[in-house]
């Protein structure tokens, strides 16, 4: 009998407590919603209007970041152009340095030795000195890239261009 009496207090004292806790949270909520209650509707239209108010400055805000954003990509843009340039030039400096295969029209022009003559080293130096003055590029003799510091010598019975050896016809 005594643990029917033990427990039926421990359950009346189970639901008392959440008969409480539920009593508190409600009386909790009834006073947020005085709270709103009690403010006028003169105390609400100030809030709406800085609330709009604080939302044109963000507005504002978003332009010019906007504007920010839009200076950025015109100046990558430009910064793309110029890249572009850049990489054009060392292309051409590559091509005129001789590190370039290049590819086109051209015009090809054969050297024979007349009688018991032969050809020397400054025969054709005179004819790619010739050719540079008229503006001719990527100039070649047997295959040989010549550039700016391209060796032209006699050696024996041939002739050596850039470290390699040309037989003359």
């Amino acid at each position: 009998m005594k643990t029917f009496k033990e427990i039926s207090l421990t359950m009346v004292c189970l639901v008392l407590g959440i008969i409480v806790a539920w009593q508190f949270r409600s009386v909790k909520y009834n006073q947020v919603l005085a709270q709103y209650e009690k403010k006028n509707v003169s105390e609400i239209i100030d809030e709406l209007l800085m609330e709009k108010s604080n939302n044109d400055k963000l507005k504002v805000r978003l332009q010019e970041l906007q504007q920010e954003v839009d200076a950025f990509k015109n100046d990558q843009t430009g910064d793309q152009n110029r890249l572009n340039a850049l990489e054009k030039s060392v292309l051409e400096a590559r091509i005129m340095a001789g590190l370039e295969t290049v590819k086109g029209t051209g015009i090809v022009v054969a050297i024979e030795p007349g009688g018991f003559k032969t050809i020397e080293d400054r025969h054709i130096e005179e004819l790619l000195n010739e050719l540079k003055a008229t503006d001719a590029q990527a100039l070649c003799v047997n295959d040989e890239r010549i550039v700016a510091t391209s060796e032209i010598r006699n050696a024996g019975d041939y002739i050596m261009i850039n470290g390699r050896q040309l037989v003359p016809p």
